[in-house]
């Protein structure tokens, strides 16, 4: 799990989660679990959900093509600028694409 999949949770999210995890807790106990929630020295994240293109989920099929076309074009990218590699200004729709099928 990448951390920027991460949210912070609210306190009321926090609660629920212990009410129905633990469902033995007495009325006192849930009482005071409003003042422990709020006075924790640390947070508590949860992943954030993310929706994806079905169009970028269905791009996954030619993505190792087009990655093939790039890869056979360096030596014509080297003949043509005299340097190996692509610039990254030039390539970043690529990098782009590539980072939005990491989080399928």
């Amino acid at each position: 799990m990448f951390l920027t999949n991460l949210k912070e949770s609210n306190h009321i999210d926090i609660k629920e989660y212990f009410i129905k995890n633990f469902p033995d807790i007495t009325p006192y106990q849930r009482e005071k679990l409003d003042d422990f929630i709020f006075d924790m020295p640390y947070e508590i994240f949860e992943e954030k959900k993310k929706t994806i293109n079905k169009w970028i989920r269905l791009s996954i099929i030619i993505f190792p093509i087009v990655w093939l076309i790039v890869f056979i074009g360096l030596p014509f990218n080297y003949i043509l600028t005299g340097k190996w590699g692509y610039d990254m200004k030039n390539i970043k729709w690529f990098k782009d694409w590539s980072n939005m099928l990491k989080l399928i």
